[in-house]
């Protein structure tokens, strides 16, 4: 190259280190799955990152997928064969419309238990016989009645997201 360098004009010399074969380090190095003292797992190609490891030789191709790595997507499915059962237009949309009155009897029936919860919260913030708002007994009766609220607000909330998405 320094001969190059010396003859040649810089940007000549750029063509010729692109033209020229690719280095060693390219080629698929073997790749090692060692553990640490803490029992971590790492894979590595570098000799340097095996120092005080045990390390074994797992390919000369690709890594092994991470720990706690999503599995891959699935493909879409293939269509199915001609003969395969199919529902009814009719039959889906009865089944459609049991779905969506089943979930508005337990939207109606999840009202009335968050209408009865935030009653029973307001009367029991209400203070008893000589207690105090700071009282621990006040507070976890409080603080359980406003659970008992949120849990059912979300589960209206949720029965009303489920039944925007069938229309």
């Amino acid at each position: 190259m320094s001969l190059l360098r010396s003859f040649a004009a810089p940007g000549l010399a750029l063509a010729c280190a692109a033209a020229a074969p690719a280095p060693a380090f390219a080629q698929a190095a073997p790749i090692y799955m060692c553990v640490d003292e803490h029992g971590r797992r790492t894979a590595t190609n570098v000799r340097a990152e095996m120092k005080g490891k045990k390390c074994e030789r797992q390919s000369d191709g690709a890594l092994p997928p991470p720990q706690g790595a999503r599995p891959p997507e699935k493909r879409a499915a293939a269509p199915s064969p001609p003969d395969f059962p199919r529902v009814g237009s009719d039959t889906q949309r009865a089944r459609d419309d049991i779905r969506q009155q089943v979930l508005a009897d337990e939207l109606a029936s999840e009202q009335k238990l968050l209408d009865k919860a935030k009653r029973e919260l307001a009367d029991g913030k209400a203070l008893r016989n000589g207690e105090e708002r700071s009282s621990p007994k006040y507070l976890d009766r409080v603080a359980d009645l406003d659970r008992a609220v949120q849990r059912h607000q979300k589960n209206v909330e949720s029965l009303r997201r489920e039944i925007a998405n069938l229309k």
